[in-house]
């Protein structure tokens, strides 16, 4: 009786109540197992609505940190816009020598010189580089910039706005964002492709469009090619100047000098 009575409940009824509810939970767990599938608790169905509401904040906060890369990387240009407008939409013979001379220095004061082949970046090198990049302009967002397996032909430097790659996953039936918008100041593509590559996904312009430097893989192998018949020739007139072979043809000293590794010893430094 007592406090159940006042109330107006009694204690056969609450065990009643709670006997229901044990009951109706047995019966749909039976249920469950006879699909083939346990019913979850009602401690898996809040974890599990947890777990979908911290998803969808860590897209939204993902696309935020997306949105603000880009802002940011679209107010930064690594070369003067004056610099690259002056060899822009320009043929290599009618740029004028100061003007790539001009764009060559700042390359070599940039962040982007670091990207250059060892053997391609001294002055001569990256102002023959320059002279026959490409300047590309895209004001639009989601322009084709570089193809998927299309063959790497050049390094793409990025000067201002962004470049946005994607990748088709194997058996994916939808292009996938895969990497953080290339900014200004990084690059894609390659100046010294090993064999037949090509490239793996596809960039595109970002929010705001994008401004390129393209560099040509034919520009840096005629650069390294020249650079190995200097060599070569270096040697050879260094083999005639010696006693052994003073009188033997440059063109033959060439042939010699291509098959030989020469290394200059210190005094009194052991040989073998």
């Amino acid at each position: 009786g007592g406090d159940f009575g006042r109330s107006g409940i009694s204690l056969a009824s609450m065990m009643s109540e709670r006997d229901e509810r044990e009951k109706r939970s047995a019966q749909e767990h039976r249920r469950g197992i006879a699909m083939g599938k346990e019913a979850p608790t009602k401690e898996e169905m809040e974890d599990e609505r947890g777990q979908r509401a911290i998803g969808k904040v860590a897209d939204a906060l993902y696309a935020r940190v997306m949105g603000i890369l880009e802002a940011e990387a679209e107010e930064h240009s690594i070369l003067s816009d004056e610099g690259v407008r002056a060899i822009e939409g320009k043929s290599r013979w009618d740029r004028s020598a100061d003007a790539v001379k001009r764009l060559a220095r700042e390359i070599k004061a940039s962040s982007l010189y670091t990207y250059l082949p060892a053997e391609a970046c001294d002055d001569e090198a990256v102002h023959r580089l320059v002279e026959t990049a490409e300047v590309i302009r895209e004001t639009k967002e989601g322009v084709e910039i570089a193809s998927a397996n299309a063959e790497i032909d050049g390094m793409y430097l990025v000067l201002s706005g962004s470049v946005r790659e994607f990748q088709l996953r194997p058996e994916a039936s939808q292009w996938e964002n895969i990497n953080w918008p290339l900014e200004a100041g990084t690059k894609f593509g390659d100046l010294d492709p090993k064999g037949d590559d090509y490239f793996r996904s596809k960039f595109v312009s970002g929010r705001k469009g994008v401004v390129l430097l393209k560099l040509l893989v034919e520009t840096c192998e005629q650069i390294l090619e020249d650079q190995r018949d200097k060599k070569a020739n270096d040697r050879a007139k260094f083999l005639k100047s010696t006693r052994l072979f003073q009188h033997w043809g440059i063109q033959r000293l060439r042939q010699v000098a291509a098959l030989l590794k020469l290394r200059l010893y210190r005094p009194r430094e052991v040989i073998v």
